[in-house]
């Protein structure tokens, strides 16, 4: 059996895979952590979607179980967040005489604020 991690925020895109075997007609002998909670490879910088209810069986000898995912927002990190953060640019041109004539020159900046 294949669990396919689909992205929720982008048409469940497949994001990732996790193959399990088995028998078919056998249960599913998941790994599981030492609070007795099941093990799944989601994919880097994404984590489950709410509860996730897995099969406890092999049902065919080609399987495949979506599972959602989303894209999981670090405390630290307002960029993912939309309305969070605001990339604020500034462009100065300061023009004055020289040698006659005009000088100009430009200066950009650039601040994301939070």
């Amino acid at each position: 059996m294949t669990l396919q991690y689909q992205d929720v925020q982008d048409q469940n895109k497949v994001v990732g895979s996790q193959d399990v075997t088995g028998k078919v007609g056998s249960p599913i002998e998941w790994n599981k952590d030492k609070d007795g909670y099941i093990k799944l490879n989601v994919p880097e910088h994404y984590v489950l979607d709410g509860a996730v209810s897995l099969p406890g069986g092999f049902n065919s000898a080609r399987q495949s179980y979506p599972v959602p995912v989303k894209h999981a927002i670090n405390p630290n990190d307002y960029t993912n967040i939309p309305g969070a953060s605001h990339k604020v640019n500034e462009t100065v041109i300061i023009s004055k005489p020289a040698n006659g004539g005009t000088e100009t020159s430009t200066t950009q900046t650039s601040i994301d604020l939070y």
